[in-house]
C-alpha cells in the first residue's frame, strides 16, 4: 500500500453534461493527474496515490473512496454511469482513460500465455477455452492480437508484416510454439507447387 495520505479530490459530477461542467471536469482531471500521477511514453498514466486491497487506484471524494480510473473514464465518456470499467493495458497502476473500457480487458500477454493446460495432442490451450476452433486474444503493446501470434513472437521473435501463423496441429486455439509456423502471404511464397500440379503429373504419366 502506498504510504501517501488520501486527499480530497475536486467534486466532479458525472451527471452534468453542459460545456461549463465538462470544462470544469477536465480541469479537475488535469489537477488530479498533475498532483498524483505521471504519463510515460506508452501513454500510461501512473497513479502515485493510494490503492485499495484489490489494487485499484482510489482517492477520497466527499468522505468516500472513489476508483480514480473509473471516475476519469466516465468524465471523458459521458453516459457510462453505473457500468463497470476495466483496465485494458494490463498495468494496474495506469489510470489513463484511453487505457480503460466498459468491456472486459484482453489480459496482458505474459499473464495470459502462462496459464494453459496441455492436451493429449500436446497442444497448449487455456482452461476456459472450450471452443478449440476459435482463437483467444491477448493485448501486446496496446494492440489486441491472437494468442497464437503472441506466443510465436515470444518464442521466435517478430513476424514480418503481412505474414500469418499456421497451426500445424490443426487446432486454432493452440498456443504451443512448436505447433506454430509463420508463413508469408500466399502471393510471396517461394517454390510453392500449384494445387493441380500433382494431377497434371499423373495425367502425363
Amino acid at each position: 500500500m502506498n504510504s501517501m495520505t488520501i486527499r480530497k479530490a475536486p467534486a466532479l459530477s458525472e451527471g452534468k453534461q453542459t460545456a461549463t461542467a465538462r470544462t470544469l471536469a477536465e480541469d479537475g482531471i488535469k489537477r488530479l493527474i498533475g498532483i498524483f500521477a505521471e504519463k510515460d511514453e506508452n501513454g500510461c498514466i501512473f497513479w502515485h496515490g493510494e490503492f485499495d486491497k484489490d489494487q485499484r487506484p482510489i482517492i477520497l471524494e466527499r468522505n468516500k473512496k472513489v476508483n480514480v480510473r473509473s471516475r476519469i473514464f466516465r468524465l471523458r465518456n459521458p453516459g457510462q454511469e453505473g457500468k463497470k470499467i476495466f483496465n485494458t493495458c494490463g498495468n494496474k497502476k495506469c489510470i489513463a482513460p484511453e487505457h480503460a473500457s466498459v468491456n472486459r480487458r484482453a489480459r496482458a500477454c505474459d499473464e495470459k500465455l502462462g496459464q494453459y493446460i496441455v492436451t493429449d495432442t500436446g497442444c497448449y490451450v487455456f482452461p476456459h477455452k472450450i471452443a478449440l476452433n476459435t482463437q483467444p486474444k491477448v493485448r501486446v503493446k496496446g494492440n489486441v492480437i491472437s494468442a497464437s501470434r503472441a506466443a510465436y513472437i515470444q518464442a521466435n521473435g517478430e513476424i514480418p508484416v503481412g505474414w500469418h501463423i499456421k497451426h500445424t496441429c490443426g487446432t486454432p486455439a493452440c498456443i504451443n510454439p512448436r505447433h506454430l509456423r509463420a508463413e508469408a502471404p500466399r502471393t510471396e511464397r517461394l517454390f510453392r507447387e500449384p494445387r493441380n500440379l500433382s494431377a497434371k503429373r499423373e495425367t502425363a504419366a
